[in-house]
């Protein structure tokens, strides 16, 4: 229940967002008057939700990467902070799983979803929070984490 213009010129940024619920975030935040930052492995999944939000009248970014590697995290959002002027808001959504008995997962199987969910969501929160190197970038400027 936000309000329209509750993101009136911020930069959210939304890993996982060519699907799902990342994309419902997506297309909430450029309706709220935001600028979705949309993070993802799929670039024609990201750029048919930047084209569903232009269509509306929005403005998004396509940032394509896997969260699972921190060097293409730190680089992808290095050039989004530089084109766009940072991030206000980060959303971290992306998520793995298999729809199996635990038991049945896999070494393989479970290093994935530990890389995406537990350390892509760090890799992105240390970059967005520190972009410079600094300490606690968001927080010296007011803006505000989310974490998902």
């Amino acid at each position: 229940m936000l309000a329209k213009g509750t993101f009136d010129r911020k930069r959210v940024f939304i890993t996982g967002a060519g699907t799902g619920i990342g994309r419902d975030f997506a297309l909430r935040v450029a309706e709220l008057g935001g600028t979705p930052i949309l993070a993802g492995r799929r670039e024609e999944l990201l750029q048919k939700v930047a084209d569903e939000i232009a269509e509306a009248g929005g403005r998004a970014v396509v940032c394509p990467m896997d969260i699972r590697d921190p060097d293409l995290v730190s680089r992808q959002m290095d050039n989004v902070i530089a084109k766009e002027g940072g991030i206000d808001v980060l959303i971290n959504n992306a998520a793995g799983n298999f729809l199996a008995r635990a038991e049945d997962i896999s070494p393989n199987g479970w290093n994935t979803i530990v890389n995406i969910v537990l350390n892509g969501t760090a890799y992105c929160t240390l970059k967005a929070g520190n972009p410079d190197g600094g300490r606690r970038q968001f927080r010296r400027q007011g803006r505000i984490c989310v974490l998902v």
